[in-house]
C-alpha cells in the first residue's frame, strides 16, 4: 500500500465516519455530546496515521515477528486510549446519560475495520529492493 493509497482510503473512511457522527448528533439524547463525538473522531483519525507509519516501518524490518508485535501493541494502546477518553469525559463532564458512548463506539468500530484492512495490506508488503548496477 502506497502512501497515496493510504491517504485516499483514510480520507474516505474519515469522511464516512464524520458524516455518520454528524448524523448521530441529530438524535436528541446525543446532541449535547458533540465534543466527545468529534473528539473521538479526531483521536481515531490521528491514531490511524500513527498506526500506518509504525506498521509500515515494522513490516520492512527483517524480523517479521516485529510487525505482529507492533500491531498487537498498537491495538492494546488504542483500547487503552479509548477507555481513558471515556473515563476522563465521564469524570470531567459527569453526563446524566450514557448516550455519549454511541458516537465513540461507532467511530472506534469504523476506524478499527479500516486499520485492520490497512495493516493486512501493509503486512504483505516487502521492502523495495535497490536497483542492481
Amino acid at each position: 500500500m502506497t502512501h497515496r493509497q493510504f491517504i485516499v482510503a483514510l480520507a474516505g473512511v474519515s469522511a464516512s465516519a464524520l458524516l455518520l457522527t454528524a448524523g448521530l448528533l441529530r438524535v436528541p439524547p446525543i446532541q449535547p455530546f458533540a465534543f466527545s463525538a468529534y473528539g473521538a473522531w479526531s483521536l481515531y483519525l490521528l491514531y490511524s496515521v500513527l498506526q500506518y507509519f509504525l506498521g509500515r516501518h515494522a513490516a520492512f524490518d527483517t524480523n517479521k515477528a516485529k510487525f505482529i508485535g507492533v500491531v498487537q501493541l498498537l491495538t492494546a494502546l488504542k483500547m487503552g486510549l479509548t477507555v481513558l477518553f471515556v473515563a476522563f469525559f465521564v469524570k470531567l463532564v459527569k453526563p446524566e446519560t450514557n448516550w455519549f458512548v454511541l458516537p465513540i463506539l461507532v467511530n472506534y468500530v469504523l476506524f478499527t475495520i479500516f486499520e485492520t484492512i490497512v495493516m493486512m495490506r501493509v503486512g504483505k508488503m516487502t521492502r523495495p529492493q535497490p536497483d542492481a548496477p
